[in-house]
């Protein structure tokens, strides 16, 4: 429900299941700021008592990561994520359009994905693969849910 009447609202709602039966519930919200997301992954949400994910500001029970950047300008390019072996990666364009690209231990680059607004991807880290991302129309908003390979 929007109490704006001049802001728009982006909802986007994620059901994460716990690693085990009977833990405390653990959520939240967080309003992260341009600052935060612009040209760079912002990290979001982590894995309670994760040392990689200390000081993030919504923290729950699964071995689970969520980060969003936002791209601004054309061409811009967002420093490579390594993406390591046995986990994977979901990715969605919330606005603009991206070009995905992957590369491989050895620096080989990988096909190109391209997504647009609403497109979203899969990516699996067999090997240790970097996303790139390169906004192709202007400013770019992406999420990423990074987690254990199932």
């Amino acid at each position: 429900h929007n109490m704006s009447a001049d802001s728009p609202l982006r909802f986007i709602q994620m059901w994460i299941e716990p690693r085990r039966l009977g833990l405390p519930p653990n959520y939240g919200s967080y309003e992260s700021s341009r600052e935060e997301r612009a040209n760079r992954w912002a990290h979001l949400v982590g894995s309670v008592g994760d040392n990689g994910a200390q000081g993030v500001p919504v923290a729950v029970h699964q071995d689970v990561n969520l980060y969003v950047c936002e791209l601004e300008g054309e061409g811009e390019e967002l420093p490579a994520y390594p993406l390591k072996r046995g986990r994977q990666a979901y990715l969605l364009c919330m606005e603009g359009e991206v070009e995905v690209r992957s590369r491989d231990g050895d620096g080989k680059d990988g096909d190109a994905v391209a997504l647009a607004r609403h497109d979203a991807c899969q990516l699996f880290g067999e090997r240790e693969v970097a996303l790139a991302l390169t906004p192709s129309g202007g400013n770019a908003h992406v999420l990423m849910l990074e987690m254990r390979k199932r």
